[in-house]
C-alpha cells in the first residue's frame, strides 16, 4: 500500500510524506484496498448462501446487478475502474518479459 519498499531485498519504510496520497503513488494497492474495503465485504459475507443456491449475493445485499450497481454510483464505478487498472499495472512487466511476442512458427 505505498506503506513499504524492497530495497536490496531489504524490506525499508518509505518516509512518512510519502505515503500521504496513496492512491497517487506508482503501483499502490490503494484502489484495491478503497474498493474492497467498502461493497466487497458485505457481498463477500453472502458467500455461503451464494454458494448454497448460485445465486450473486451482490444482487441480494445491493438490491442491484453489480455492473448496474457501479453504473448509478459512479464514484464507485471509478474506484473500480482504478482497481483493475491498478492490478493491471503490477502484472504487465511480468506478462511482457514471460511472453513470447515474435511471430508465431508456422
Amino acid at each position: 500500500m505505498g506503506v513499504f519498499a524492497l530495497v536490496d531485498r531489504k524490506g525499508s519504510a518509505y518516509p512518512r510524506g510519502a505515503v500521504a496520497a496513496p492512491e497517487k503513488t506508482p503501483n499502490s494497492l490503494w484502489p484495491l484496498v478503497s474498493f474492497f474495503g467498502k461493497e466487497m465485504n458485505s457481498a463477500l459475507a453472502t458467500l455461503p448462501v451464494t454458494v448454497r443456491t448460485g445465486q450473486a449475493g451482490w444482487n441480494s445485499v445491493f438490491s442491484s446487478p453489480f455492473w448496474q450497481y457501479l453504473d448509478e454510483h459512479p464514484e464507485r464505478g471509478q474506484a473500480f475502474d482504478a482497481m483493475m487498472s491498478g492490478l493491471c499495472e503490477q502484472e504487465v512487466d511480468a506478462i511482457v518479459t514471460a511472453y513470447d511476442f515474435s511471430r508465431p512458427k508456422r
